[in-house]
């Protein structure tokens, strides 16, 4: 009997289906990465374990102690969708990470959907999805063109967001976006709608990241409002860190809005359109720092009459980050040691509050 608690496949392996038949009781971390219909995974699973129609309880799936799941550049198609369905808890696992699947990429999310809806017991507390799927007879052109790439993925981002909605057990969720294939959903208002109302569903997140691949400056991303904000943060009371694209011409509204989120002790921000050109400024990141942190001084200390201001009697936000930058935030950040940058101060804009930060990369 091989046990074995992780495997990962990758292009080009030869893999052996006796390993495939012998691991699959004790198997807990399953990785399917980059494989096609001929020589994957998936079909030495449908060679070594058969299957039958409908069978799919909870009590035999194939791989039954699986807890952790991630299918990435993986083409489905009906068959497969049976196979997975019968050798896969999807919502008895723990983890779950979609990473652009190709071909039917609906008819998956469908099943998906009517199995958390006709789930009485789900596990699942984090799951990553890529927001489009990999299609690839996008050209160059519409690529270029946000709201023609955004109209092409609509039906897949709405069977995704009902996925999501269709169950409220996730502590963890990232949303990610794709350089290539990227996606404004702030530019179709009925699918910005249906994502914020997905993510809110899941009234226990603790990390909430809408997060995008490599900066590339002629890509139109997400940016969201001081109101988008504002609805995750009072309808996810748990929050403790959160990753998005912040409007620019809003940042301190959001920073007002972040600052009601009690429990937030991290904030990742993807950086402004205009401060994603090429060469790029090392000091753009200040920016954003400057915006949200004088959001959140604005509030703070607002319901006091007298005494010293001091940042974590208010708020439990320590770090801030612009993709390659990152700063503590802190009323006392101790000394400065050799190597490290010496701490700055920000004052509020009426002048009766100060906080500190200090840049620890850059």
């Amino acid at each position: 009997m091989i046990e074995m608690d992780s495997y990962q496949l990758t292009p080009g392996e030869s893999v052996l289906a006796s390993l495939i038949r012998n691991s699959r009781p004790t198997l807990k971390s399953l990785r399917v990465i980059g494989i096609g219909y001929t020589t994957s995974f998936l079909n030495h699973l449908r060679e070594t374990v058969p299957t039958s129609r409908g069978s799919a309880n909870a009590q035999h799936h194939i791989f039954s102690a699986l807890k952790s799941l991630t299918l990435e550049d993986t083409t489905l198609d009906t068959e497969v969708i049976r196979h997975l369905k019968n050798s896969v808890d999807f919502l008895g696992l723990d983890e779950l990470e979609v990473r652009r699947v190709a071909g039917a990429s609906e008819l998956f999310f469908n099943t998906l959907t009517k199995m958390a809806v006709t789930t009485s017991h789900i596990r699942l507390h984090t799951l990553f999805l890529t927001l489009s799927s990999v299609k690839n007879d996008e050209t160059d052109e519409e690529l270029q063109q946000p709201a023609t790439v955004t109209q092409l993925h609509k039906p897949l981002i709405k069977m995704k967001c009902q996925f999501i909605s269709a169950f409220n057990t996730l502590t963890s969720l990232e949303i990610h976006n794709d350089s290539r294939h990227m996606i404004d959903t702030t530019a179709d208002p009925v699918i910005e709608g249906q994502v914020l109302q997905a993510i809110t569903q899941h009234k226990g997140l603790k990390m909430l990241k809408i997060s995008f691949g490599e900066l590339i400056s002629n890509r139109r991303v997400s940016y969201l409002s001081a109101r988008s904000v504002s609805a995750l943060v009072n309808n996810l009371p748990h929050l403790e860190e959160i990753e998005f694209a912040p409007e620019e011409n809003e940042i301190e509204d959001i920073g007002i809005a972040l600052s009601h989120a009690a429990k937030l002790r991290v904030i990742t921000c993807y950086p402004h359109h205009s401060q994603r050109r090429f060469p790029f400024n090392p000091t753009s990141g200040r920016i954003i720092l400057d915006g949200v942190i004088k959001g959140f001084l604005s509030r703070g200390g607002e319901d006091s009459d007298e005494g010293e201001f001091v940042w974590e009697d208010y708020f439990k936000l320590a770090s801030i980050s612009v993709k390659y930058q990152m700063w503590d935030i802190g009323s006392n950040l101790g000394r400065t040691r050799r190597g490290m940058k010496k701490a700055e101060t920000l004052v509020s804009t009426d002048g009766e509050r100060e906080v500190m930060f200090r840049e620890v990369r850059g």
